[in-house]
Formats: structure tokens, C-alpha cells, sequence
């Protein structure tokens, strides 16, 4: 796991979109126009329901000059904290297995580092049971 801030909520890049879209008083249609795509797939954009592909985030770095990169890594970094909150539900539902398991001993024993965050010594648990099956 990833050491340092991690946050608990995804922001999608169609809010900054939206604020963008606000500050420079055009509408949704208007900038549809621009990029030469359908005004709904920039009302999806804007609404959180479609992704900033590539080709759109070069768009919009001509008609707002961010670089194309900036539009691209915020999609990512929004699928990826989508990626990893339902990683952390998924790991939630199996917490009491890891209250069964014997974490203490083997930490004891060296076979498992010791860690405070019970998320995170359920996936060492969950690596280390997957190596012994190597």
C-alpha cells in the first residue's frame, strides 16, 4: 500500500470542467462547438458520467491552454481512487476473517511485518498466503 494522503473521495474532472466552463462564461454548447463533439458528451463530462479521453483532453488544452497531460492525469487519478476505495470496501468485507487468522504469531515469528491499519495487514496476509502457495 501507498504511504501518505489518500483520499476518501474521487473528484471527477468534469467538476473542474464545470468551474472552467463558469469562470469563462461559456455554456456547455458552446464549448461542445469547439471541440467539435456532441454537446451531450460534454454534458456527460460535466455530469461525471463519461470519462476525458485522450483525444477530448488534447481539445480542451487548445480551448482552455492546460496542457492535454493535466486533463489526462486528472481522469486517471479520479479512476484510480475509484480503483482503490473499492479495493478498501472489498478488503472491508473480509476483516473478520483477519481477526481469525493467527496475524499475532506470525508477526511474531517475522513471516508477516506488524501493521497498525488493519486494511493493510489484511493484504500482507492475503501476499503472504499467496506466496506460500508459489
Amino acid at each position: 500500500m501507498t504511504s501518505g494522503y489518500q483520499p476518501d473521495f474521487a473528484v471527477h474532472p468534469g467538476e473542474h470542467l464545470e468551474e472552467l466552463l463558469e469562470t469563462n462564461g461559456m455554456t456547455q454548447a458552446e464549448l461542445a462547438d469547439r471541440l467539435g463533439i456532441h454537446k451531450k458528451t460534454v454534458n456527460e463530462i460535466v455530469k461525471g458520467k463519461a470519462s476525458v479521453s485522450s483525444d477530448v483532453a488534447l481539445r480542451l488544452s487548445k480551448v482552455f491552454h492546460y496542457p492535454a497531460r493535466l486533463w489526462n492525469n486528472m481522469q486517471r487519478n479520479f479512476d484510480e481512487t475509484l480503483a482503490r476505495l473499492a479495493e478498501q470496501e472489498r478488503l472491508n468485507a473480509h476483516l473478520d476473517w483477519l481477526k481469525q487468522a493467527p496475524v499475532k504469531q506470525m508477526v511474531e515469528r517475522g513471516w508477516l511485518p506488524a501493521h497498525k491499519d488493519p486494511l493493510q495487514q489484511l493484504d500482507k496476509v492475503y501476499c503472504q498466503w499467496q506466496e506460500s502457495k508459489k
